[in-house]
């Protein structure tokens, strides 16, 4: 008897959600450094999501002074300035700034002797290994940046912070990259995309329409014409993984049922409001169920499904591209170089899809649309689903 995809869908969230139950996706932080000939200010940015990555944290059950105090101890143990061999010293108790809901600043002043510079950040590492930490530096009228992780713990300032514009622009390509690459949800929507592509035509007009609405937004957040709300964002990329991937599974005769399910779904969710479900308004989840509802039979019936789903692929890389913009927000770039950086983390951004997609799609030719395929989708699907639900509490 032929296993279908729903009951594989079944099983892959029975097994998988498990497994996935404490895992977060990319994990970032930003700290920006201004030099001074005696020591320096330092504000760290940090979404509130991954302080919950530390369980001394209590972020859900502490109040919010008790979370302030641990914070800034946290902050300032893990994050420090070195002048030769000695460890700066903090100069007066860190001050706690919560620019948004969502986010929350830390403060301090430093007092150094002489010798170089060197930061130094262990912020997030023990629980979190590949967490990436972009410092920027201010010192005599020049800025420099610098992407720090387990690998590269240490920025060695020297004199002063001599990042021509050249290196900066490379290392927005490289953040660009690594930003895509150790983002699990979006290599997630990417392997979505593949599998229900159904040549490589098609995979190429979808992924460009993804890519171009991606880059619409990233550009549109960078330049602080608009501030996403990160646990929205975050939510929407979930649900978009899991409603791309359940494409895969309809038929013609079986769309209106799936639209059904998810408009009732979705529809259940926004009636939760009472239960903790308040990162996305009441009113987009249900026109999000009227899109669901509305969209798997119009696929279904489609002469030319590639273009429903092209459009559908910028719709939803729209959001992902806030989800983009929204880091190089928080790094807070001089207005001269918000182009530059722009330019360079798309790019960045471009080369890790393209790499993705030239090594995914040959694997998912290879191994053909059968049971590998069903389970696949199921597994997305889920993980998509998951990631929707849980990011809205």
């Amino acid at each position: 008897m032929r296993i279908r995809t729903p009951t594989l869908a079944f099983v892959c969230i029975l097994v998988g959600v498990p497994l996935i139950a404490e895992a977060h996706t990319r994990s970032q932080s930003v700290s920006q450094w201004t030099i001074t000939e005696h020591g320096a200010r330092v504000v760290v940015r940090v979404p509130l999501l991954e302080l919950t990555r530390v369980p001394e944290a209590e972020v859900a059950s502490r109040a919010r002074d008790e979370l302030d105090q641990w914070l800034a101890a946290y902050a300032t143990s893990r994050l420090g300035l070195r002048a030769g061999e000695e460890r700066c010293t903090v100069v007066a108790p860190p001050e706690v700034l919560r620019p948004a809901e969502d986010r929350v600043g830390i403060a301090w002043a430093l007092r150094c002797g002489p010798g170089a510079r060197t930061i130094e950040s262990r912020f997030l590492l023990d629980v979190a290994p590949a967490h990436l930490h972009f410092a920027q530096v201010r010192r005599a009228g020049e800025t420099a940046e610098r992407i720090l992780s387990a690998r590269e713990p240490r920025w060695a300032l020297g004199d002063a912070p001599g990042t021509s514009e050249g290196r900066s622009l490379g290392r927005y390509v490289w953040l660009g990259f690594t930003h895509i690459a150790t983002g699990l949800d979006h290599l997630a929507f990417l392997l979505a995309l593949l599998l229900v592509g159904r040549g490589g035509r098609e995979v190429v007009v979808v992924v460009s329409g993804f890519t171009i609405g991606h880059s619409v937004t990233l550009a549109v957040a960078a330049l602080q014409l608009l501030r996403p709300e990160a646990p929205a964002v975050e939510a929407l990329i979930g649900l978009s993984i899991a409603l791309v991937a359940c494409e895969g599974v309809i038929t013609v005769g079986s769309a209106r049922t799936w639209g059904i399910a998810w408009a009732l779904g979705l529809g259940l969710v926004a009636g939760a409001g009472g239960l903790g479900v308040d990162a996305v308004p009441t009113i987009s989840l249900l026109g999000l169920a009227l899109f669901a509802g509305c969209h798997f039979p119009l696929l279904a019936r489609a002469t030319h499904p590639e273009r429903v789903r092209a459009a559908v692929a910028l719709l939803f890389g729209l959001i992902h591209g806030l989800g983009f913009g929204g880091f190089l927000l928080d790094v807070g770039l001089p207005p001269a170089r918000v182009a530059g950086a722009l330019f360079g983390f798309n790019v960045g951004v471009e080369i890790g899809q393209l790499i993705v997609v030239a090594l995914a799609w040959p694997i998912v030719r290879v191994l053909g649309r059968g049971l590998w395929r069903e389970a696949s989708l199921g597994g997305v699907t889920a993980l998509g689903f998951y990631w929707f639900v849980s990011r809205l509490m």
